[in-house]
């Protein structure tokens, strides 16, 4: 049924047939792909009897419910499970789907369903069936979303056995519902399973380790997404705690957002110029009252100076002011910015001092509750996250954060150059015109 052929360690989950199942996990190594073969095979039908054998009972399928910190990521996911139902299908000579696939739902002719979620611990109550839970130690507020979806799997009067609860994630520190499972009571009929990228390696996966080893470049950060090690969340500079109490869910924004007050719109910018190198990121605010809510973190890797102008102009088309990072190669392209915007261009050099004054002023809008974050943004998350506060032998403050493949805490430094730009002084006299069909649908989506 399997498009290609499995390696040890996905037979060894397939075969696992525990109602409750973890699975920790180095990153590429096919963890999803396996995960959502087993979501399709039980939703058409297939499964394995108190013997060990499989079978096909098209009557069986259950209904699957996949859960990540995104809608775009569950849409990922279910689009995988699509292609494993179309290899079944081509198996048995017979379309399994029930009209056309979507992106957020897929039907079968058994009557059986695939739905894609985003981790909302609201929305996450209110089904029946078998629960995919990706990204699990990522997932903001997860101790909430487990709790929610724990007893929509138990069995019941309908359904005696119950449904399936599947999860699985790379590490993320010993603060989350992750660490939670491996360690703690809450996990003791969890059925867990861990694939580092060296057991996968002997299991056959094709990777070069070292060269891997090479590309992420921090020792921390090749150890937390490959090797499985969980980090102690100490270092943090911000809590994951504390950054998921600020979070919103976007389907959720009419009711939370107030409704009145003044609005006005700020951006920050931490500037990259390779397109080997660390991306370009763009954050918008939108501040209400006293508290900025976060409309946007875009990024763009490799973009020519001029691309990089036009979409500053972009932004300034709905924000008031935009705070740039103009450290290093950033020097000249701030310059020609403060000239084309004047006063609108908030331009910030990179020191060992305004790191500390940007990072300090995150950290307070963020325990203070005066920022709102988006649910959905698991790489800004992530990166807001890495951040460490380090004390040098000369007694200075500095922050770093791991160097992974995506960035350098990009995210994080745009995020607190927004929040920065946000609290000077008031540029509500700023005539904007919000023009351009991106802008207009962003505005529209609030």
């Amino acid at each position: 049924m399997a498009v290609v052929p499995l390696k040890r360690y996905q037979h060894r989950w397939l075969s696992d047939r525990s109602q409750l199942k973890l699975l920790t996990k180095s990153r590429r190594i096919g963890g999803s792909f396996i995960v959502t073969l087993e979501d399709a095979m039980e939703a058409v039908g297939y499964g394995y009897d108190n013997y060990g054998k499989p079978y096909y009972r098209p009557e069986r399928g259950v209904d699957q419910f996949l859960i990540s910190a995104s809608e775009n990521q569950a849409q990922e996911l279910l689009a995988e499970c699509r292609v494993h139902i179309d290899g079944m299908s081509a198996a048995l000579g017979r379309n399994l789907f029930q009209g056309d696939p979507g992106v957020e739902r897929i039907r079968l002719r058994n009557g059986r369903k695939l739905v894609a979620l985003s981790a909302n611990p609201r929305t996450a109550r209110g089904f029946t069936g078998s629960v995919t839970l990706d990204e699990l130690a990522h997932i903001p507020r997860g101790r909430e979303i487990w709790t929610g979806v724990f007893p929509i799997t138990r069995p019941n009067l309908k359904r005696r056995y119950g449904y399936k609860l599947r999860a699985l994630t790379s590490t993320n520190g010993d603060d989350n519902i992750h660490y939670d499972l491996l360690t703690k009571d809450i996990g003791a009929m969890v059925s867990k399973h861990q694939i580092t990228i060296h057991d996968a390696v002997a299991d056959g996966f094709p990777i070069d380790v070292e060269k891997l080893r090479l590309e992420v470049g921090d020792p921390d950060a090749f150890a937390q997404e490959y090797e499985c090690a969980i980090l102690s969340a100490n270092s943090r500079y911000i809590s994951a705690e504390s950054y998921d109490a600020c979070v919103y869910y976007p389907e959720d924004a009419a009711s939370e957002m107030p409704s009145g007050g003044h609005r006005t719109w700020y951006a920050g910018m931490d500037v990259g110029r390779k397109s080997d190198g660390d991306p370009s990121v763009i954050t918008t605010l939108q501040r209400i009252g006293d508290t900025n809510w976060q409309m946007e973190c875009e990024s763009r890797r490799g973009a020519g100076w001029e691309d990089q102008e036009a979409w500053v102009a972009e932004t300034l088309r709905r924000s008031q002011r935009i705070a740039i990072d103009v450290t290093g190669m950033g020097d000249q392209f701030g310059e020609r910015l403060v000239k084309q915007f004047g006063a609108r261009i908030d331009p910030v050099q990179f020191t060992v001092k305004t790191k500390e004054m940007l990072a300090t002023g995150l950290k307070l809008a963020i325990e203070r509750k005066k920022i709102r974050l988006r649910a959905d943004d698991i790489e800004l998350r992530r990166d807001v996250l890495a951040l460490r506060r380090h004390v040098t032998s000369h007694g200075n403050v500095t922050f770093e954060a791991e160097r992974t493949k995506t960035g350098h805490a990009d995210r994080a430094w745009a995020l607190a150059l927004a929040v920065h730009t946000a609290s000077g002084p008031d540029s509500s006299n700023v005539k904007v015109t919000v023009v351009g069909s991106r802008a207009s649908n962003q505005l529209n989506k609030f």
